[in-house]
């Protein structure tokens, strides 16, 4: 017959307690994509979006701990700067000589030619 040996006190217990497993696995709180703007406030702790976002989610991780302080990790990403189109010169340099682009567009349009080019 096997007897059970106690817990000591350096082994871990057999069912660990759900605060034990809340600060082996703190919660992860993911705001998908955001504003670099956005992400600055939440950063100085400005109120904004993201903060009224990560306050609904604070407020139910709370409600499944009794009390206790929990470290929370915030996740994030910041979406890429868009850069506007360059915006096409008027004047082109066509053969050595500077011509007007809109003038020159419609004129090749006149006489069949399509001037995508341009």
């Amino acid at each position: 017959m096997a007897t059970a040996k106690p817990a000591t006190p350096g082994t871990p217990a057999a069912s660990p307690t759900p605060i034990a497993t809340l600060h082996a696995q703190p919660p992860v709180v993911q705001l998908g994509k955001v504003k670099n703007k956005d992400a600055k406030k939440l950063k100085k702790g400005k109120a904004g979006k993201l903060t009224d976002k990560l306050n609904q989610h604070y407020q139910q991780i709370q409600a499944n701990v009794d009390g206790t302080t929990t470290p929370v990790y915030i996740t994030y990403e910041v979406k890429p700067r868009t850069t506007p189109k360059k915006k096409k010169k008027n004047k082109v340099n066509f053969m050595g000589l500077k011509i007007d682009r809109k003038k020159f567009k419609s004129s090749m349009k006149k006489n069949g030619v399509n001037p995508t080019f341009l």
